[in-house]
């Protein structure tokens, strides 16, 4: 809220095709408009970043980086239920799974219900791909009521997130593979004149989470 008090103009479902730099102003190009700043700031990640044509060109190695670095596959669902199926009790807490749902954190919500966001990463979220949301929410409802009986009679509905079959996110975030902190460490520091890059991404310590992208914010 605080940031968007100091902007004038959001403007969604607006696609950056292309940037373009003068000696003293940087032109970010959305179809046939074109929005021309002092500097603009580049919060996206790496896959829709090498769907942007820039002007002058990203230096070899931050293009290497465009083609080569790895990001984690993971896709979140928000499941929604009636009441607490855990139980009485009014705790919130983690479940660790073994059973092909991966990691979740369940919650009460207000007026008595209950919420359940449910990531599914790696190998687990790569198979789940074959499923449409539905069929993937039924998945893990059919395991989370062998273990909690009456989960699925207090199921409402669901929301889903899918970041690994998302073409301009490319995934969830940022995990580098083997050798590649050796070569891209610290590598969108610098800006590419005008243009500066931020997001989890560009973050020294906190690359992959959202600690990182705030402070990259800063």
């Amino acid at each position: 809220q605080a940031l968007v008090k100091q902007l004038r103009t959001i403007k969604t479902s607006s696609r950056v095709e292309a940037i373009t730099q003068s000696a003293n102003t940087v032109t970010v190009k959305v179809g046939a408009a074109g929005y021309t700043a002092d500097y603009a700031v580049l919060a996206v990640p790496l896959p829709a970043l090498a769907k942007i044509s820039l002007t002058p060109a990203l230096p070899a190695l931050q293009q290497k980086a465009l083609k080569d670095i790895n990001y984690g596959w993971r896709e979140q669902m928000l499941l929604k239920f009636s009441k607490p199926f855990w139980g009485d009790t009014r705790l919130s807490g983690e479940i660790f799974s073994n059973q092909g749902v991966g990691m979740l954190w369940i919650e009460p919500a207000q007026q008595g219900g209950a919420n359940l966001l449910v990531n599914i990463s790696g190998d687990n979220a790569r198979l789940m791909k074959a499923f449409n949301d539905r069929q993937m929410a039924d998945q893990v409802l059919i395991r989370l009521d062998q273990y909690y009986p009456g989960a699925r009679a207090a199921f409402k509905g669901f929301e889903m997130r899918r970041t690994g079959t998302d073409p301009l996110a490319g995934g969830a975030y940022l995990a580098y593979g083997p050798g590649e902190i050796t070569q891209y460490w610290r590598l969108w520091e610098q800006p590419l004149g005008r243009v500066v890059f931020a997001g989890e991404h560009t973050d020294l310590l906190y690359p992959g989470t959202l600690e990182g992208a705030l402070r990259s914010g800063q």
